[in-house]
């Protein structure tokens, strides 16, 4: 992230996820201070300085832009679940299911501990490979890949030493004087 993001994005969560038109207003104060620093620089910026100081300006409005969007759709996302838990605990009461009052939230509970763990997601590493065991490396093929890696450096050394010892195209044929 550029050095702008860092300022810009405390102060929008500062007005709140919610205010667009105060961000929209620090964003036009942000963009005339910068205005007038790069007017007061001394020595003057280049035409160049100038766009590529703005520009990153511009990248990080972007981007706190999109934390904020992000931001708003978890926590929409985060309502709505919350919502829908609401609705089934409801219509499991209406049904007189007894798990329905227990407050049975899908968290898992370890034992002894009163704080439920979240949901597990993803998979783990070793049931990825479990399911593909091409996407191992064998020793074997380890050894190779280095030792291609090594070759490829010795030459690259051979030819820093001696271009002309390496010419594969035969373009700068030794002369005799030269030898």
């Amino acid at each position: 992230m550029n050095r702008y993001y860092a300022i810009l994005s405390k102060r929008a969560h500062a007005l709140g996820s919610n205010n667009e038109p105060g961000r929209k207003a620090l964003y036009a104060q942000v963009r005339a201070q910068l205005d007038k620093m790069i007017d007061a620089a001394d020595p003057p910026m280049s035409t160049y300085q100038r766009l590529m100081q703005m520009q990153a300006l511009e990248t990080a409005i972007a981007d706190v832009e999109a934390e904020v969007r992000r931001t708003n759709a978890a926590a929409e996302e985060k309502r709505a679940a919350a919502a829908r838990r609401a609705q089934e605990q409801r219509e499991q009461a209406a049904k007189g299911d007894p798990s329905a009052t227990g407050g049975d939230t899908g968290h898992a509970q370890t034992a002894g501990s009163s704080t439920p763990m979240p949901p597990r997601q993803g998979r783990k590493v070793e049931e990825i490979l479990e399911d593909d065991p091409d996407a191992q490396l064998s020793p074997g093929l380890i050894i190779v890949i280095i030792g291609s890696l090594f070759l490829l450096m010795l030459i690259g050394v051979v030819i820093a030493l001696d271009p002309s010892s390496f010419d594969l195209l035969g373009q700068n044929p030794a002369t005799p004087d030269q030898q």
